[in-house]
């Protein structure tokens, strides 16, 4: 009876079924009908509006962030907190002997691990990397314990196992992606052999040691662009050699510790120029840390590697050498002008910008470096000769080659080099021959590269910027004559006397060029020179002077006065035609 009521039931789906099918069928016919007719009546009725489809609303980030990921880290740093707590517990009440201990932590630390595989091979996103880290570092301190507290291990088999377990761990880090996780394995590399270290200098398998992470970590780069790992090693590797240097630079040999100064800068900068940038150009998912950041970190990390170096190798080189600190820096400058060529020669390596930068950073280094080079091998009035002319070049090329960036670095350069000529020359106390001497010849010099980086680029823009060339040349002029007046007269009155002559003179001549040829810039150059003049005339002379000094002033001066607004009278036309800001300010 029953099976007949089934036979029943499925009858009546079944032609459901049917019916369903035909409905279905008949109102996709009769819309593939309408399509044409709507189409055709589109020419005579205008389209209604249609109201736009939202994109759904995705949840909010933070709720993502706190039950994926923060809980998560939460819940997995509770356990080990809990178990440090258990362990203790055990232990103070003796549970277990001394092997037992480490057994019970390293059996703790591998099962941690082997759950974050598993939530690896399940694709979880966030957790799997964060056990890994957890049961690694149990592993580290259960090792580091049986060695330190307990003499279970030696010294070479602690360091042989904490050795391995790095290893394994970085080698499973490039293996799922996890940069967070090699980050760990790092910490605990470069935390090895700082642990088992028992005071002895040990400078070789130090050094040597550090330059096997450093190549572990290139290998790493050329397939996967991790750059805040590259970070944490670079910082490990000046800091590890920093505190090595203070307690045994001077009872250590050269070669070893200078050979990885050199080596790690390399495999970095090679690592930086090759392979980063053309895997940043594949937008692979390379699990590392922020990625969306590493166009910052890049140019960053490639500042602090060439500091790395130069302070290391510097500092190296100054305590066994110090003849050749000079020759080192200049070194480095010449390797950065290498890496510039080297980077043009393999620019499809770079995107433009990439490229941009790259070399951008690059010569800020090199000019740098070599202003330091010079700082070393020079003192004295040579170092205020070797500023100027460093300035001088760098300022023509940035207007030769019409490079702003190159121009506001010169700017720099020329204010060291000046504040050094103007406040720090050790030739002001010689008196020698008026204007033939060389105190004033580096006045003429610095006058001179200025004047040049302001005539070269004078007719190719109207940046503002390079005016200060010129104004900073005409200062510079005037002071070391100044200067010269003053160590070469040496009564009080006639020195006096003098400063107004010179001043009168170069205002005369500045006038006259500017109005000969049109020169705005020595113009107004000629009238600030004139209007210092009559104040300094008319304000300090007629009240410090001598009577014949005054007369003689007050009867040249005046002379040179009424020749100055005779020569505004016969080039007023001029004046007013060629620029009525310039006719204007003058004639005030």
């Amino acid at each position: 009876m029953d099976f007949k009521k089934i036979q029943k039931r499925l009858d009546e789906l079944e032609a459901e079924i049917v019916s369903l099918k035909k409905e279905i069928f008949t109102y996709s016919k009769n819309q593939t009908d309408l399509e044409p007719k709507e189409a055709a009546s589109t020419t005579f009725v205008s389209p209604s509006p249609t109201l736009e489809t939202l994109p759904k609303k995705r949840s909010p980030e933070w709720e993502l962030f706190l039950g994926g990921n923060f809980l998560g880290k939460l819940g997995l740093f509770s356990i080990l907190l809990a178990s440090v707590w258990f362990i203790k517990y055990a232990f103070d009440n003796r549970w277990v002997n001394e092997s037992g201990r480490i057994l019970i932590g390293l059996s703790i630390g591998f099962g941690v691990c082997i759950t974050g595989l598993q939530l690896a091979r399940k694709k979880f996103r966030i957790l799997p990397e964060s056990v890994l880290g957890t049961g690694f570092s149990i592993v580290y301190l259960s090792l580091f314990s049986g060695y330190y507290y307990y003499d279970l291990f030696s010294l070479s088999e602690t360091f042989l196992y904490l050795s391995l377990l790095s290893i394994f761990s970085s080698g499973l880090a490039y293996w799922i992606r996890k940069e967070i996780l090699y980050i760990f394995a790092l910490i605990g590399s470069i935390l090895s052999p700082v642990l088992i270290s028992q005071g002895e200098n040990s400078y070789q398998f130090l050094f040597g040691y550090l330059v096997f992470l450093n190549i572990l970590l290139f290998l790493i780069s050329r397939k996967i662009p991790w750059i805040v790992s590259s970070f944490f090693l670079l910082i490990a590797n000046f800091a590890l050699y920093h505190f090595w240097a203070i307690k045994n630079i001077n009872q250590s040999g050269f070669i070893v510790p200078f050979s990885f100064i050199n080596i790690t800068y390399l495999l970095f900068a090679y690592g930086k120029v090759f392979f980063f940038p053309k895997l940043l150009q594949k937008n692979e998912n390379s699990g590392g840390i922020f990625p969306q950041w590493n166009w910052i970190f890049y140019p960053i990390f490639l500042v602090l590697n060439s500091l790395s170096f130069g302070l290391m190798g510097y500092m190296q080189i100054e305590e066994t050498y110090p003849k050749l600190s000079s020759h080192f820096i200049l070194f480095g400058a010449i390797l950065f002008s290498l890496w510039i060529l080297i980077s043009r020669k393999k620019s499809d390596f770079f995107y433009p910008s990439q490229l941009e930068i790259f070399e951008m950073i690059h010569l800020y280094l090199l000019l740098g470096f070599t202003f330091a080079a010079l700082l070393n091998f020079s003192e004295g009035n040579w170092l205020t000769f070797a500023w100027i002319i460093f300035a001088g070049v760098i300022s023509l090329l940035s207007s030769k080659f019409e490079n702003t960036h190159l121009r506001y670095v010169s700017a720099g350069f020329w204010i060291l080099a000046l504040f050094k000529l103007y406040f720090f020359n050790p030739m002001d106390d010689v008196n020698r021959l008026f204007l033939l001497n060389e105190r004033f010849a580096l006045y003429v010099l610095s006058s001179l590269f200025l004047f040049g980086t302001y005539y070269i680029q004078k007719n190719k823009d109207s940046f503002w910027f390079h005016r200060g060339f010129i104004y900073m040349g005409i200062f510079t002029f005037i002071l070391g004559t100044l200067i010269d007046v003053y160590h070469t007269v040496h009564n009080e009155h006639y020195r006096n006397l003098g400063y107004s002559y010179v001043l009168a003179f170069y205002a005369a001549v500045f006038l006259f060029i500017g109005f000969k040829y049109s020169f705005r810039s020595l113009r107004i150059a000629g009238f600030i020179v004139t209007a210092v003049l009559v104040g300094k005339f008319y304000f300090y002379d007629i009240w410090t002077m001598s009577k014949i000094v005054r007369i003689i002033a007050g009867f040249t001066l005046g002379t040179g006065f009424i020749l100055v607004s005779l020569f505004y009278q016969k080039f007023k036309d001029k004046i007013i035609n060629y620029q009525n800001t310039s006719g204007l300010l003058l004639l005030f």
